[in-house]
């Protein structure tokens, strides 16, 4: 597979991942470590509606430990939407890499 890799740069480049050519939304932070990360593609509007509703989620996540006054409450309400966001986030950026395999030939 031949895909734009995604931010292998320092600064602000290694943070946010742009190419237009690409059409994965989710994208692995190095080819070959895997577990390094998954970034979005900010190239596609799709990734600030995902990045969004990524916020947003963390409300009901601790807003139980926050009402309560309990931080085992809302340590563990973080713990789980982290893991359940990470899950996320790699499922399909695997996804993502499966689906535009075959375009990977097209990209420059």
């Amino acid at each position: 597979m031949n895909l734009p890799q995604g931010p292998l740069h320092t600064g602000l480049r290694a943070v946010f991942y742009f190419c237009r050519e690409d059409p994965r939304v989710f994208v692995h932070k190095h080819p070959r470590w895997k577990w390094v990360g998954v970034t979005l593609n900010f190239a596609h509007p799709r990734s600030f509606w995902i990045l969004a509703v990524t916020m947003i989620s963390v409300l009901p996540a601790i807003l139980p430990g926050l009402w309560l006054k309990n931080m085992l409450i809302l340590y563990s309400g973080l713990a789980i939407w982290t893991v359940l966001g990470c899950w996320y986030y790699f499922r399909q950026a695997e996804l993502d890499l499966r689906r535009h395999a075959n375009n990977a030939n097209s990209l420059p």
